[in-house]
């Protein structure tokens, strides 16, 4: 979404808002969407995925890659603390989707620091498009 991005073209901490879905989880985790960048069809499935139902691209105002060994290094505490973990969860159109997962009980301050620890690695490589 555009307010996933700052007037400066960072990063903003609204690119990392966690999903409520522990009605359809057997954990407490809550989600937010990523792509595994498995290999070079992963940003071109990414930059074509649509709005469910619609023809609006769903990506059209960028992307930002995260290096996981940056983000583990980065957010150790977090996942030795299991407020914070990863999936894979390929949707029938999108074989790339995954979930970073944050624990549904962690404190608003906790959250706040994890949002803003992502957005900081994600600024790292940024990928605007149409601002």
């Amino acid at each position: 979404m555009k307010d996933c991005f700052t007037l400066e073209r960072n990063v903003a901490l609204g690119a990392f808002q966690f999903g409520d879905f522990t009605d359809k989880r057997n954990d407490s985790f809550h989600e937010a969407s990523i792509n595994w960048e498995d290999d070079n069809n992963a940003i071109r499935v990414l930059l074509e995925q649509k709005k469910d139902g619609t023809d609006d691209i769903m990506f059209k105002y960028g992307y930002a890659r995260l290096p996981l060994n940056l983000v583990k290094a980065t957010l150790k505490s977090y996942i030795d603390k299991e407020y914070l973990d990863f999936e894979r969860k390929p949707l029938i159109n999108n074989p790339y989707h995954g979930n970073i997962l944050m624990k549904g009980s962690i404190k608003k301050q906790e959250k706040a620091m994890l949002q803003s620890n992502l957005a900081t690695i994600a600024n790292n490589d940024v990928h605007i498009m149409n601002l």
